[in-house]
């Protein structure tokens, strides 16, 4: 597994702003439907290596993933997923299948919690331990800026206290790719009256999709 950006983390007192929704309801379950999505959608991938009986990654859900700005930078910008060693199940990873136990040896993981951070194309590296939500959303935010600037490190993005904001994204797929989502994404919901900007939304022409404040909408091309 190649080296990844490694990350400097900058310890912070984080104010957590707890929230109705829970993380379960847009965290995606299996390891290589993450990908898919992420293909279809651009969207990065954190997968969360986790264990039944860690109390740093009950921590970590309990707070990091119960604060609002979190929420809303998951459900909008990646796909959050987490597997255990555990589980039978296995993932396919640069042309080679690893079972979920495998997978831990292949990122290195010696410890849980860790977070592996990828887009579609780039593997960005590991974080281990626990991340309060200020570090956690540092690392958000600096995969979203290091697209276009690649020539920051983190220490100079946090140093230079760049705001990221969230952006509105239209994407034309297939009828096909559509129906996946919606299948294998639990934060992808043809479009209703209700549902909140962060919930990624089908919705029925291009013209109803410049009207919504959603910020990931699907239509059909």
């Amino acid at each position: 597994m190649k080296k990844g950006i490694s990350f400097l983390l900058i310890l912070f007192g984080a104010v957590l702003t707890m929230a109705a929704s829970s993380f379960k309801d847009f965290s995606v379950i299996d390891f290589d439907n993450a990908f898919k999505i992420s293909e279809l959608t651009g969207k990065k991938v954190v997968v969360m290596f986790t264990s039944d009986d860690c109390y740093y990654c009950k921590k970590f859900e309990d707070e990091t993933l119960t604060n609002t700005g979190i929420i809303e930078w998951l459900k909008t910008s990646f796909i959050f997923t987490q597997i255990t060693s555990s589980n039978i199940k296995t993932a396919k990873y640069n042309g080679k299948t690893y079972t979920y136990s495998q997978l831990f040896g292949a990122f290195g993981v010696r410890g849980t919690p860790t977070f592996a951070f990828f887009s579609k194309t780039e593997y960005f590296g590991t974080v281990s331990g626990f991340m309060d939500a200020t570090n956690f959303m540092n690392i958000l935010k600096y995969l979203q800026y290091y697209e276009k600037n690649k020539e920051v490190t983190m220490a100079d993005f946090i140093k230079s206290k760049t705001e990221v904001p969230l952006t509105k994204k239209i994407l034309s797929l297939t009828q096909q790719d559509i129906d996946l989502l919606l299948k294998i994404d639990p934060n992808v919901k043809i479009y209703a009256p209700g549902l909140d900007k962060y919930t990624n939304v089908v919705a029925e022409s291009s013209e109803q999709a410049e009207k919504l404040e959603n910020y990931l909408i699907f239509i059909k091309k």
